[in-house]
């Protein structure tokens, strides 16, 4: 106050000194102005060339508008020198050239002091955090801001980057040092980085960026680019998801070295062996890290050279399997080349021909690196030589397509399945009162006496519903049936106990799924054949023929137990002799496809032949005289018929447990068959002892003594008396 008070008195005396010398109105105005700048000057230089050297080094001559308002304010309100049009010209132009609020700096009174950026102490704008010198350039530099903190301030900075923020982000801390200058263009990248080095990505989402965890990226909807080239990844850093096919490496083989090389950084890489493919999802900058990777392992090397390799096989047979693999692996050219090889330098020989021929092809064509090889390319070529003597394969092949090849023999080299059949192979005889040996079993009751006790055996369905229900017709005079095991198996002791049932053959077998297992009880019997020669020499030649019991069957076992089965029988027998010699044979076939339960047992029947045969009654001795002999005896024929009934129970056998139950089951039967073998061979003796007496006193009396009358009971009376079955027979001899 005091400087401004002498600075008024200063000029008041002038103007009085100069009223006294009363010089022209004129002259005085311009001596006044004079005076005035030459006694502002000096402290207005010294004031501009203090605030000039904060921000450069050389001094800078003050503005006429600087140097006003520096008088202005000095002065205070007193007067101004300028004319009011100035004035308001100046004003216009302070108003246009104030920039925008969000960027503005504010007035030098609100901010006395330059500050360099540091660490904030509460949130503040742009403006007082980031150095401008330009419109389109700034400086970063942050010392452990929040990192909420930091897209605030960015956002403020570029007005289209918005930001939404997942809340599993956790709270992390931004530190920038920076002394050049970055453009506003270059704000996205900078975000990038600071999001990535977090463990965090920036996702693309209309108007806005969803800021996630980088692990969770791959959920959302990012860029898909497609391509191996580092031309095919944007310059910038934003995430993408890069498809990468490659043309001689496994995908998952590089899949594993790459995941090594990203552990722990947030990367999602799957490998797609089919397409030979890499997935990639990640950044930018982190995907074009791991292409030069690709680049330098994705080369032809060694492993697309044939090698040799021995599967050794374990439940299959080595020639089925060589089989199945030369149709998928091996093309046309090399099976019929194989085909007609038929020695093993021949074979050598032909693949060194074929070896030759690829290096030819080779070195004539060159195929872009770029292109992927088809799946015909890289899955041919190979060869499959089965070693029966080691059940072995020995494979031919590269190295990729040998791991194929052993992805398809583990399919197919699986333990089969197995079913234990149980079969019984019988004749049933008839007589008058039947017609059908099963059905008639099926339709009566039964008794029979073993163990010192009667058992009765009596059926739950009728004759008429046994053929409604049970009974299926395959062919004329041929029936089969499916009933409980423990039933069937009772009707056939049953029948035996009376004599009217003979097993030819009860055999047990085990046999492999889609495999034939073949059962043969016969007797070779010789057939006389005679030739002539050209010098007219008879020749006699013996031909051999089965005769008795022949079984094939196969099944065909589904995962829910159902087994299917092919059989085929055959019984034959000599019925004859021509006139010759030569003997006449006279079978019985079955040729069906049948399925049935695991533990159902499968009856077989209907096949009836008809025999007849002679019996002959007289006195001993009398009647063995020729021509008078017949008035002394009787020729009668008998009539019998039989019917032939397999009965079939298979046992599925998929386990190891499961063979053990049947092989302990089996045991028991043959203990018990031992015991009723022992058994039989008493009574046997028994009754060959009565009947050594019986013909004993029958030869005496001169009677010929029938096996019935020995092991048939007598009857009660003459009415319960069986009828003499004997044609021409007397009944009183």
């Amino acid at each position: 106050m005091d400087g401004k008070m002498t600075t008024s008195r200063s000029q008041m005396t002038i103007l009085e000194e100069s009223k006294a010398m009363k010089p022209e109105r004129g002259s005085l105005w311009l001596i006044a102005l004079a005076i005035v700048c030459a006694i502002v000057t000096l402290p207005v230089s010294a004031l501009a060339q203090e605030e000039e050297s904060e921000d450069k080094s050389g001094p800078r001559i003050p503005s006429r508008e600087r140097i006003l308002e520096e008088m202005k304010e000095s002065a205070g309100d007193l007067f101004d020198f300028r004319p009011a049009q100035e004035l308001a010209e100046e004003e216009d132009e302070d108003f246009e050239a104030e920039p925008p609020e969000s960027v503005s700096r504010p007035p030098v009174k609100d901010q006395p002091v330059r500050r360099r950026l540091g660490t904030p102490v509460v949130p503040q704008s742009a403006s007082r955090l980031i150095d401008q010198d330009s419109a389109e350039a700034l400086k970063l530099n942050f010392d452990a801001m929040d990192l909420l903190e930091f897209l605030q301030l960015m956002s403020e900075v570029r007005d289209d980057l918005n930001f939404i923020v997942h809340p599993e982000v956790d709270a992390a801390s931004v530190t920038i040092k920076s002394s050049r200058q970055i453009l506003k263009a270059d704000v996205p990248d900078v975000i990038q980085t600071v999001l990535e080095i977090n463990g965090l990505a920036a996702i693309p989402s209309g108007r806005y960026y969803k800021i996630v965890p980088l692990k969770d990226s791959s959920q959302y909807n990012v860029e898909t680019r497609h391509g191996k080239s580092l031309d095919d990844i944007p310059a910038d850093d934003r995430l993408i998801t890069q498809i990468i096919p490659l043309d001689h490496i496994p995908a998952s083989e590089l899949s594993t070295a790459l995941n090594d090389f990203a552990h722990g950084q947030g990367h999602t890489i799957v490998a797609h062996e089919g397409t030979n493919t890499l997935i990639i999802s990640s950044s930018a900058s982190a995907i074009r890290r791991m292409l030069l990777i690709v680049e330098h392992l994705d080369v032809p090397s060694n492993a697309t050279e044939d090698n040799l390799f021995v599967y050794y096989l374990e439940n299959s047979d080595a020639e089925t399997i060589a089989s199945v693999l030369n149709d998928l692996y091996v093309d046309e050219t090399e099976r019929s080349r194989t085909s007609r090889t038929t020695s093993a330098a021949q074979r050598r020989a032909a693949e060194r021909s074929r070896a030759a021929r690829s290096r030819r092809t080779t070195r004539g064509t060159t195929a872009p690196t770029s292109v992927p090889q088809t799946e015909e390319e890289r899955f041919t070529g190979a060869t499959v030589v089965p070693y029966k003597d080691i059940n072995a394969l020995i494979i031919k092949s590269t190295p990729r397509t040998y791991e194929n090849i052993k992805r398809t023999i583990a399919m197919l080299d699986i333990p089969p399945k197995q079913v234990f059949i149980e079969m019984l192979v019988a004749e049933i005889s008839l007589d008058d009162q039947t017609q059908f040996g099963v059905e008639w079993s099926t339709s009566n009751t039964v008794t029979t006496s073993y163990g010192g006790n009667d058992h009765t055996f009596q059926q739950n369905f009728s004759r008429g519903a046994a053929q409604r229900d049970s009974a299926s017709s395959v062919f004329d005079g041929f029936r089969y049936m499916i009933s409980e095991t423990n039933r069937l198996q009772a009707i056939v002791e049953a029948r035996a106990s009376e004599s009217r049932l003979n097993v030819l053959a009860s055999p047990n077998i085990v046999a492999s799924d889609n495999k034939t297992a073949e059962i043969s009880v016969t007797d070779e019997v010789p057939i006389q054949q005679s030739t002539i020669s050209e010098t007219g020499v008879e020749r006699f030649t013996f031909q051999y023929r089965d005769a008795g019991i022949k079984l094939s069957i196969t099944p065909n076992i589904n995962e829910q137990g159902v087994v299917s089965l092919e059989l085929e029988q055959e019984v034959s027998e000599i019925s004859g002799s021509t006139a010759n010699g030569q003997p006449t044979f006279v079978s019985r076939t079955v040729t069906t496809t049948v399925a049935v339960r695991d533990g159902q047992t499968l009856a077989l029947g209907g096949l009836i032949q008809e025999s007849e045969t002679q019996a002959n009654t007289g006195i001993p001795v009398l009647s063995k005289i020729p021509i008078l002999g017949y008035l002394f005896r009787s020729t009668g024929t008998r009539k019998t018929k039989t019917e032939l009934i397999i009965l079939i129970t298979p046992h599925v056998i998929t386990t190891i447990a499961d063979g053990d139950e049947v092989t302990r089951a089996f045991t028991g039967r043959l203990d018990n068959l031992k015991e009723a073998v022992e058994g039989s061979l008493e009574e046997i003796t028994e009754r060959t002892e009565a009947r050594g007496e019986l013909e004993y006193k029958a030869g005496d009396q001169g009677a010929v003594i029938d096996d019935e009358s020995v092991f048939s009971p007598e009857p009660e009376s003459t009415e319960d008396a069986p009828a003499d079955t004997i044609e021409g027979a007397d009944p009183e001899e």
